[in-house]
């Protein structure tokens, strides 16, 4: 199976699992792996910390993106446009930034971005699975409500992708 053909074979399941519950454990299924599992990390937001097991329930979106990233920035204002889809998703933007905070908040101030966004620290990526800080932008994880990892992607999705991954219509007969 060629990556094409496994980052859509995922994205199929992950519609699937979304439109009929049909089973929370779809990709660890297709490997002999244990399950990947959204880390419990705290991060800091501002004046608090965020621990990413409260939003468990919550299928949860985290992109490691930077200013400097064509991509990343596309990307980004795509997530800002799907946040407001009223979908019960958490998106968590984590910036690799080297500048840190003296880049990232003109950035977000300037293209208007409320999402909650943190500093991807070289922990945080070994957190996530990840060999340090990554090199290839944006790189984004979808976790399911159970915490389980339903899709990773090393490129940007469309706001079509997004909305087609992420579709919460009415139930169907079956």
């Amino acid at each position: 199976m060629n990556a094409e053909n496994g980052q859509h074979w995922q994205r199929r399941n992950v519609l699937a699992w979304l439109l009929g519950g049909v089973g929370t454990n779809v990709l660890a299924a297709a490997s002999d792996t244990t399950p990947e599992l959204l880390p419990d990390l705290q991060v800091p937001i501002g004046n608090k910390k965020l621990r990413l097991h409260d939003w468990l329930g919550k299928p949860t979106i985290i992109q490691f993106w930077a200013t400097w990233c064509g991509p990343c920035r596309d990307e980004l204002r795509t997530l800002q446009r799907v946040s407001r889809l009223e979908l019960d998703i958490r998106i968590l933007a984590l910036s690799v930034d080297a500048q840190g905070w003296k880049a990232v908040t003109p950035f977000l101030r300037e293209h208007a971005i409320d999402l909650p966004v943190a500093l991807a620290t070289r922990n945080v990526c070994k957190v996530f699975g990840l060999k340090g800080v990554p090199q290839v932008l944006p790189e984004v994880i979808l976790y399911g409500p159970k915490g389980i990892k339903l899709l990773h992607s090393r490129s940007a999705l469309s706001f079509d992708e997004w909305r087609e991954v992420l579709a919460d219509p009415q139930p169907k007969a079956r």
